[in-house]
């Protein structure tokens, strides 16, 4: 404070004035921008120097998290048994590194690093490495190399890791005893090896195994566990390679020998798989020497020296490609005939050349085909056969340069055919001849303008016959259809049966899968499988199917029992068949099958008879009805105690036909008592029994004789019976006799209850006042009045009785009646 003080004092006031009013003047522009420049400058500086220590600070991190990652996984490798240390689930070598089932995980082959601010990837490489000690011997497996890398998405490497993995002790046999298989993947075309193919071995007791060709091409299997003799898959290693854009050749694919390898104990197996980039081939088709495109159908043919086969391409519009030949890439650095023709008669003359123009960078090849008319010559088949010319023979022409589809033409007398205009060229002509089963071959080229003349000698054929025996029922079948089909010349022949049944087929080829067929009217029975030996004959047998019919034969709508004659005529055979019915009236009788003949069934018994027809029966059962028509009618008319009985019931039962009954009937209510006719068979023989009977009771009567078309009456009387004896009263005195009296009776077994009168039986009173009558005896009672016709004829009830109630029981019951009036004559209303 004191030197402030001091200082002001000094200056004084009016100066302090003055200095602070220049400091209130600013900086100038110039200032200004000096300023400016240099706080750019300065701020330039730092901004770099902290832009990379940011760029250091984020390298450092991540290498931080690669490295944590690479220790990680370098650390779980080394917690592995030593067995254990390889890729899952197919390296080289295998183990259980990127396994997932159990134990320690350890990453696999390839990973993903997610950190935020970074993504990398981690790769895991395990191989074995070659170091055997001094005079040990060579595994090639002496210990494992793992390395371990991590890599930034941009590809820069943020951190890798080596270590070497070695077993506790080497085994004492094991590393001895395995083997080694050196792969060696090579480009076809350029004849020069293949960097980073994948080589998988998918077979082979240590197999699956997998690995990428160094750049030698090679990728080496040790440690590999020698292959077995045992037939399983562990008898070979089977090796493949592949690479994008590549393909395999056929030749080195297994089970080619060049990738399928047997491993012995201790042993180094070389294997060499050759792969390529497929060529094309671009065809041109011209109408003519320089023309313009040739735009119909064409047949290119296609041949590789590598392979000296050919294959065949249809083309249209005037081009075509070929990519694929016998199924695969087109195979470069390999010459390739080209050739064309059309189904018009055209041809185009081989062209060969490499394919393609400069593997691997152009890879592909233009042939230009020029079609003009093809040229042509002929060819000239002599056959022979049994020491001279084979006349009829059937010759087959086929293939040559335009794969001509089969010709056939027969052989003249002189044993010769001639094939004419065929297209000449290297390619041969493949020639058939068969005749008598025997065949021969020969292959024939066609030169322009000339004729080739081929001979083929037949040879003799083994031949031998069949002889079809055909029965029916134990009959010889005549004229049936015998076909032979198949066997070693491809058979057809058909033959209809002798007298005998037989039918014989001479001179067939010798040997086995003849099919023979017998039909005779739709039926058809077959045998395959036969076999015929040289120079004998074979004889088969045909029972032909035969069929169950069941005839059912009736009578006046009953069946006729047993006994009856059933005979079955007609069929396929023209045979006639018999058979008797049983209890039922039923009759089965086997006969021939028939799909087209009709049989007639014809049946009889005891005077009656019948027939039907049965159109076919091509199956195995069929059926026929037969009803007699021999019948007659029965009438029966019932009575009761000389009354007629109405509502009685009727059967009848005899005749020929025992154990039926022929319907049954009821008497009418209307009084006469007589049943509706009965339908029976005829007979004069067998008598009917007629049953009748109404409440308890009953009659039997016969009738011994029915014609056809008759109708017999026949009365039956029902029994028992009972009498009644009745005194008539009149006024309460006996009438006396010669009195006419008519009884009026109800009830009773015969009548219906409170009928009025159910029966009215007239008679005369005796000497002593009684009229005697025959009634129906049975359950219940009769209610009976008393009426006399001597009484005046005016109506008036003085004429008649009161009812009386009386039982029906059988015996005589004695009662009296008492008219009303003693007055008389009266008439009876």
């Amino acid at each position: 404070m004191t030197t402030v003080g001091a200082h002001l004092r000094r200056i004084g006031v009016s100066g302090l004035r003055r200095r602070l009013v220049r400091d209130q003047r600013g900086f100038t522009l110039i200032e200004m921008m000096i300023a400016s420049s240099i706080f750019i400058g300065v701020a330039a500086a730092l901004a770099g120097i902290l832009g990379s220590s940011i760029v250091a600070h984020d390298l450092a991190r991540e290498r931080t998290f690669a490295q944590q990652a690479v220790t990680a996984q370098i650390e779980c490798v080394r917690r592995l048994a030593y067995q254990d240390v390889g890729l899952y689930p197919s390296g080289n070598p295998r183990g259980k590194v990127g396994y997932t089932g159990g134990g320690d995980f350890c990453k696999g082959a390839t990973s993903t690093i997610s950190k935020t601010g970074l993504t990398a990837t981690m790769t895991t490489t395990i191989d074995y490495v070659d170091d055997k000690a001094p005079n040990a011997p060579t595994t090639a497996a002496d210990y494992k190399k793992v390395t371990v890398t991590v890599t930034r998405s941009d590809g820069r490497v943020l951190a890798s890791q080596v270590t070497f993995v070695a077993p506790v002790q080497r085994a004492p046999y094991g590393g001895i005893n395995n083997a080694i298989l050196n792969v060696t993947v090579m480009d076809y075309g350029l004849n020069q090896p293949v960097q980073d193919a994948t080589v998988s071995l998918a077979s082979g007791p240590s197999a699956p195994l997998s690995d990428t060709t160094d750049a030698l091409g090679l990728a080496s299997f040790a440690a590999l566990t020698p292959t077995t003799t045992s037939g399983a898959a562990t008898d070979f290693y089977d090796i493949t390679a592949t690479k994008s854009g590549y393909t395999t050749l056929p030749a080195d694919l297994p089970p080619a020998s060049a990738a399928h390898k047997v491993v012995d104990p201790s042993a180094t197996v070389p294997a060499t798989i050759r792969i390529y980039k497929g060529a094309t081939i671009d065809v041109n088709l011209l109408d003519g020497a320089g023309g313009p495109a040739y735009t119909g159908a064409v047949t290119v043919k296609v041949t590789s020296d590598y392979t000296s086969t050919t294959q065949s391409y249809a083309m249209s519009g005037g081009a075509g490609s070929i990519t694929t030949f016998e199924g695969v890439p087109v195979v470069p650095k390999v010459n390739y005939t080209l050739r064309a023709y059309t189904t018009t008669g055209l041809c185009a003359d081989p062209i060969t050349q490499e394919v393609p123009d400069d593997y691997p960078t152009t890879l592909t090849t233009s042939y230009t085909l020029e079609l003009e008319p093809c040229d042509v010559g002929t060819v000239i088949v002599n056959v022979n056969q049994l020491g001279g010319p084979a006349n009829a023979a059937t010759v087959t022409l086929q293939g040559g340069p335009n794969d001509y589809a089969p010709i056939t033409q027969s052989t003249d007398v002189a044993g010769q055919t001639t094939f004419t205009n065929l297209p000449s060229g290297a390619e041969t002509y493949a020639i058939d001849a068969l005749k008598l089963y025997a065949t021969g071959a020969t292959t024939a080229v066609v030169t322009t303008g000339s004729t080739t003349t081929v001979t083929i000698n037949l040879p003799d054929p083994p031949i031998g016959n069949i002889r079809a025996h055909v029965t029916w029922l134990g009959s010889a079948v005549v004229g049936a259809s015998v076909r032979v089909t198949g066997g070693p010349g491809a058979v057809d022949q058909t033959l209809s049966t002798d007298g005998a049944g037989d039918a014989v087929f001479l001179d067939l080829p010798s040997g086995v899968g003849y099919t023979v067929e017998v039909a005779k009217n739709g039926i058809v029975s077959t045998q395959s499988g036969v076999s015929i030996s040289t120079g004998a004959t074979t004889v088969v047998n045909f029972t032909m199917p035969t069929a169950t019919l069941t005839v059912n034969v009736t009578w006046a709508g009953q069946h006729i029992g047993s006994g009856g004659a059933v005979t079955v005529t007609g069929g396929p055979m023209g045979g006639s068949y018999a058979g008797s019915t049983n209890s039922s009236g039923v009759a089965t009788i086997t006969v021939p099958r028939s799909a087209t003949d009709a049989y007639t069934v014809a049946a009889s018994k005891s005077g009656g008879s019948g027939s039907t027809t049965v159109a076919t029966i091509p199956g195995a059962t069929a059926s026929a009805n037969i009803a007699f028509t021999q019948v007659g009618t029965i009438t029966v008319t019932a009575t009761w105690a000389s009354l007629f009985s109405a509502a009685a019931n009727v059967s009848i039962t005899g005749g020929p036909i025992s154990g039926v009954t022929y319907g049954t009937g009821t008497t009418t209510a209307a009084g006469t008592g007589i049943a509706p006719a009965i339908t029976v068979p005829v007979t004069s023989s067998t008598p009917f029994t007629i049953s009748v009977s109404k409440s308890s009771g009953t009659g039997t009567g016969t009738v011994s004789t029915v014609t056809s078309g008759s109708n017999v009456p026949a009365t039956v009387a029902i029994t028992p019976t009972k009498t009644l004896n009745v005194t008539i009263q009149r006024g309460g005195v006996n009438a006396g006799s010669g009195l006419q009296v008519t009884l009026s009776l109800t009830g009773g077994p015969n009548g219906v209850s409170g009928a009025a009168p159910a029966y009215q039986l007239a008679g005369t009173t005796d000497g002593s006042s009684r009229v005697s009558i025959v009634v129906p005896a049975g359950s219940g009672t009769y209610t009976i009045k008393g009426y006399t016709t001597l009484c005046p004829t005016s109506p008036s009830t003085a004429n008649r009785s009161r009812s009386n109630t009386v039982s029906a029981a059988s015996g005589t019951t004695t009662f009296t009646l008492n008219l009303n009036s003693t007055t008389c004559p009266l008439t009876l209303p």
